[in-house]
C-alpha cells in the first residue's frame, strides 16, 4: 500500500493518552436533507437529522453539562453532512465547545463542501477529518453517492485540505470508503489515488446485507 494505513474500524480520531471518559457523537440536523443521495444512508432511513428543534446553543449546553458530570475524551460530528450551510452552525458550535474545553474533535464529511470550509476549519482546528470517497473513478463514486459532480468537488476539497488545512494545524486527514457487496473493483485504484493526493490513512467500511432472499 506504499505507506498508506488501511483500517476497517469506526471513524474515530486518534488521541494520545488513555482515552478515559465519554465519547460524545453528534448527528447534526439538516432540515433540507443531504446534498447526496446514498442508498445505504442510515441517517436518512432512520430520519435522525431531519428536524431542527434543537439549536446550536442547545448542543453547547449539553456538552458543557456532560463535561461537568464526567470527563469527555472526544467529540465526534456526523450527520447527513456537517458542512451543509444549514448544518454548519451546529458543527461550528460543537467544534468551538471542544476547543474551549480542550477536547479533541473529529468530523465525518462527504467532502463536497470541504473546499469552501477549509479556512473556517483552520480556526476551529478539529483533530481529525474523515472524507468519503468510494472510488478513484468519478463515474463510480457519483453513481454510488447519487449525484453527478460529487467526486470532482470532493477531490478538490481533499487537495485543498492537504495543501492548506493540514500544514496549519495538527489535523489528521483520512479517506473513508464504502465497500459494497461484490463491488471490490470499485476500490482497486484507491491506493494510487490516495498517494497522489497525499492521504496516508484509508478507512474501508464493508456494507453487508442481512436477511435472506425469497
Amino acid at each position: 500500500m506504499g505507506g498508506i494505513s488501511v483500517s476497517s474500524v469506526a471513524l474515530l480520531p486518534d488521541f494520545d493518552g488513555e482515552g478515559a471518559g465519554q465519547l460524545l457523537t453528534f448527528v447534526v440536523p439538516a432540515p433540507g436533507g443531504c446534498n447526496l443521495k446514498c442508498s445505504f444512508c442510515l441517517i436518512r432511513q432512520r430520519r435522525e437529522a431531519a428536524g431542527d428543534h434543537l439549536q446550536p446553543e442547545d448542543l453547547v449546553h449539553f456538552i458543557r453539562e456532560a463535561a461537568e458530570r464526567s470527563p469527555i475524551f472526544a467529540l465526534a460530528i456526523q450527520g447527513y453532512e456537517p458542512l451543509l450551510p444549514t448544518s454548519l452552525p451546529y458543527t461550528r458550535a460543537v467544534l468551538e465547545a471542544g476547543q474551549s474545553l480542550g477536547v479533541p474533535t473529529t468530523l465525518v464529511t462527504n467532502g463536497v463542501f470541504l473546499h469552501e470550509a477549509v479556512d473556517l476549519l483552520t480556526t476551529l482546528a478539529p483533530a481529525k477529518i474523515a472524507i468519503s470517497l468510494d472510488s478513484d473513478s468519478a463515474a463510480i463514486h457519483d453513481r454510488v453517492r447519487g449525484v453527478a459532480g460529487a467526486w470532482t468537488a470532493t477531490i478538490a476539497g481533499i487537495k485543498r485540505a492537504v495543501e492548506v488545512l493540514a500544514p496549519r494545524t495538527k489535523l489528521k486527514l483520512a479517506v473513508s470508503s464504502v465497500l459494497l457487496p461484490s463491488k471490490g473493483h470499485h476500490l482497486e485504484g484507491m491506493p494510487a489515488r490516495l498517494q497522489e493526493t497525499g492521504i496516508k490513512e484509508w478507512i474501508v467500511n464493508q456494507l453487508l446485507r442481512f436477511g435472506h432472499e425469497k
